[in-house]
């Protein structure tokens, strides 16, 4: 699993990254976010922490380019925000569906992050199908029986909703 961690604090990256690492996720990490979007498609994670302290606005215009169809595939999204903000900001954090939220890099925010990313990987498949073309499906593996050694696949909007679903469930 590959994820993009855009942030131009110094702290929250090591931070995060050694969440990331713990959890066996490899890291790509940008301090810019207009350089970010720009390699966006070359770089395809599977998941993508923005922080909404560094970029409040910003982050809602990368959920839309990753909506757009132009990715190849719409990775989970985490954003990193201020515990209290604004009702407004909610609606649009539910509008645009984001997959998780925490707001601190002290003990207590650092354990929401990793159980998030623990949630995120146990329901992570990763398969190729016959042209040796990856694909990421979200899923149940104990209740589908689906393993990595088969190809499975969905609407990409299906497998988004699922994820989604049980992530907000949990939370």
């Amino acid at each position: 699993m590959k994820a993009l961690i855009i942030s131009d604090n110094e702290e929250v990256l090591t931070k995060v990254d050694e969440v990331f690492q713990k959890n066996e996720i490899d890291t790509i990490v940008y301090h810019w976010f207009l350089k970010a979007l720009d390699n966006l498609v070359e770089i395809s994670p599977d998941l993508i922490l923005i922080s909404a302290f560094d970029y409040p606005r910003h982050w809602k215009t990368m959920v839309q380019f990753l909506k757009s169809e132009i990715c190849r595939k719409y990775p989970v999204v985490i954003l990193f925000r201020p515990a209290d903000i604004p009702h407004e900001e909610l609606k649009k954090e539910e509008i645009l569906k984001i997959d998780g939220i925490f707001s601190s890099i002290d003990a207590d925010g650092l354990s929401k992050l990793d159980s998030l990313l623990k949630k995120i990987k146990t329901t992570t498949v990763s398969c190729k199908n016959n042209e040796n073309t990856e694909h990421t499906m979200y899923t149940d593996v104990k209740q589908t029986g689906v393993s990595s050694n088969h190809c499975v696949h969905m609407h990409m909007f299906y497998k988004i909703q699922i994820i989604r679903h049980r992530l907000i469930q949990d939370n």
